[in-house]
């Protein structure tokens, strides 16, 4: 028993041994394999520079010394041996053709030098050539320009047309909406004496009957007692005084709050209209001290066609405003001689009437109502295509300032260019006013330089610009980028502060406020859905976990009375012994069956470990 379990811990001392040393070679293999891989990933980087044969030469001669190197691991010592004794015959070989090829490369270099100096014919042809390219590179920039400039003219051209265009389509829209309020106008009067000539001919039946009902109860109290007729007549008469003197009162306190509410308007307008007037006056004070005497005297002529068209504007805006306030007297008027024939009609009617009266002058208000909301739509429909106006003309006035940026920048960037062409000039007249000196080294490397300079012409005329170029084409591309910022936040501001205010005065306040309650009530449902399915689930979950926990109350005591049908000793086994400690037990027992089978074909336990294809 001593001797077997010495050997069972012998082959498990053999076992850990094979283990740490197959993962040892897998580690340093894999150390191996990425050094390998650094190395061709850093001769890669170093390739990346060279030339196209260079390079094809060193991936041929980087594949060979790969595919050399599998061959020297799969090869015997000798081979080995053999390989580095034809490494080293190369070496000899390469080491006496040297001062060959030393001598090829200087016969080279000086037929280069030859060719260089035979070249001058060249060098002059290249130049005219280069000269030829730079007048084609400035006839094209020119050209350039004058699309440019026409394009710009164009551009005017249709937005002064449709600047016209949507000056008739306002001159169109006016008239035909003032036409249509004439006939809406026309229509209601003729609704109004319609309703009126059905009234008074119901009024006239109506007198006609009360007075037969008169005549019939003053024959009756006649029959009374004079004293209690005239106590009625005189509290008839009290009534209806009270009444007229009331309706008056009324109807002052409505004319004197239309009067404030009007002059509240008219200065609210005024200061608006102050108000987008500021920050115009202040743009065109900035940019008159920035442009020059002829362009101040252009934009002061543009400001005086604009402040006489703003003056235009506004005396019509006052003409419609007196047009308006002349309809609201003719209106007020109307009013009055209704009201007037209201009260003598209210004088003549009794008791049984107020009634059919007092619905006429719901009526009349209701009208009066849907007068004052027509004013005040057109009123607001004519302020917002004011507005439209006012910012299309800002539009219009900023896209002409860049325009003209756009211009100063050209016209800048066109100095540069001459004055960099006028210093070319000069330096290439200085060249050539110098004496001529023999000095073939200086030649080869100025028409090296020319060389250079002629294929950066060819390759690319952005070449041309200079650092403090881009750096002004940066800046003025960062101011352009934060202009566009500003004139986009104070539109936005401008048109928020008119939908608060179009909010403000359509009363859209009690909507929303319905809107937000709808949509509170709506997440609440919401909620209360949701709370609902997860009592669901939680309580579908309870269902299947008390289903899950039955079937594993059953299954528990199906195994208990399996159990109680096997052999005792099967039991104990069982419930002693884990899974893990039976794993282990097959584990040793394996091992000792190979132990034995390898001592009884005469081999060590290692060595039949590691022959088992099994373990491999």
């Amino acid at each position: 028993m001593s001797s077997n379990m010495r050997w069972l811990i012998l082959g498990a001392i053999f076992l850990a041994v094979q283990l740490s040393a197959s993962a040892l070679l897998q580690s340093s293999q894999r150390r191996s394999d990425s050094l390998e891989g650094l190395g061709q990933r850093r001769a890669r980087e170093q390739k990346s520079g060279m030339p196209d044969d260079r390079r094809r030469e060193m991936d041929e001669y980087d594949e060979r010394l790969v595919y050399r190197q599998v061959d020297e691991r799969r090869l015997s010592p000798e081979a080995t041996e053999r390989r580095e004794e034809e490494v080293r015959a190369e070496r000899e070989v390469a080491r006496r053709q040297e001062p060959e090829r030393r001598e090829s490369n200087r016969l080279e270099r000086r037929l280069s030098r030859e060719e260089e100096v035979r070249g001058d014919r060249e060098t002059k042809l290249t130049r005219e050539v280069s000269r030829r390219e730079i007048d084609r590179l400035e006839r094209q920039s020119n050209e350039r320009r004058e699309e440019v400039r026409a394009r710009r003219e164009e551009a005017e051209r249709r937005l002064s047309r449709e600047e016209r265009e949507s000056r008739h389509t306002r001159e169109v829209a006016r008239r035909g909406e003032t036409a249509r309020r004439e006939s809406n106008r026309q229509e209601r009067r003729e609704d109004r004496r319609n309703i009126r000539e059905q009234r008074e001919g119901e009024r006239r039946f109506v007198d006609s009957s009360r007075r037969a009902e008169v005549r019939r109860e003053e024959s009756r109290q006649e029959r009374e007692v004079p004293e209690r007729r005239e106590e009625s007549e005189i509290s008839r008469r009290e009534q209806e005084t009270e009444r007229v003197r009331e309706s008056g009162i009324e109807r002052r306190e409505d004319s004197l709050r239309r009067e404030q509410r009007q002059r509240q308007e008219r200065v609210s307008r005024e200061r608006v209209q102050e108000e987008r007037e500021q920050p115009e006056r202040e743009e065109r004070r900035l940019e008159r001290e920035d442009e020059p005497r002829e362009m101040r005297q252009l934009e002061r002529e543009q400001d005086r066609r604009q402040e006489s068209q703003l003056k235009r504007e506004q005396s019509r805006r006052e003409d419609r405003q007196m047009e308006r306030e002349d309809e609201r007297r003719m209106e007020r008027e109307e009013a009055r001689r209704d009201e007037r024939r209201v009260e003598r009609a209210e004088e003549r009617r009794d008791d049984r009437s107020e009634e059919r009266e007092e619905k006429l002058r719901v009526e009349l208000r209701m009208e009066r109502k849907e007068d004052r909301r027509d004013e005040r739509a057109e009123e607001r429909q004519v302020e917002r295509q004011e507005d439209r106006e006012d910012e299309r003309r800002v539009e219009l006035r900023m896209e002409r300032a860049e325009e003209r940026r756009d211009e100063r920048r050209e016209e800048e960037g066109e100095r540069r260019e001459e004055r960099d062409q006028e210093r070319r000039n000069e330096r290439e007249i200085q060249r050539r006013q110098e004496p001529v000196r023999v000095d073939h080294r200086r030649e080869s490397n100025e028409r090296e330089l020319e060389r250079r300079e002629i294929r950066a012409l060819t390759r690319n005329t952005e070449s041309l610009r200079t650092a403090d170029d881009r750096r002004q084409e940066q800046y003025d591309e960062r101011l352009v980028y934060r202009q566009d910022n500003e004139r986009t936040h104070n539109r936005d501001m401008a048109r928020r502060v008119n939908e608060r205010r179009e909010e403000r005065r359509e009363g859209r306040r009690e909507e929303r406020h319905e809107e937000r309650r709808e949509e509170r009530r709506e997440e609440h449902m919401e909620a209360r859905d949701e709370a609902r399915d997860y009592k669901l689930q939680e309580q579908r979950l309870n269902e299947r976990n008390i289903e899950q926990s039955k079937q594993n109350s059953e299954r528990r005591e199906r195994n208990l009375e399996i159990r109680e049908f096997l052999p005792a000793n099967h039991q104990s086994n069982w419930t002693s012994c884990g899974k893990r400690e039976l794993f282990i037990a097959g584990q040793v027992l394996l091992m000792a069956v190979l132990y034995a089978k390898s001592s009884a074909n005469g081999k060590n336990f290692g060595y039949a470990f590691i022959a088992n294809p099994v373990y491999k």
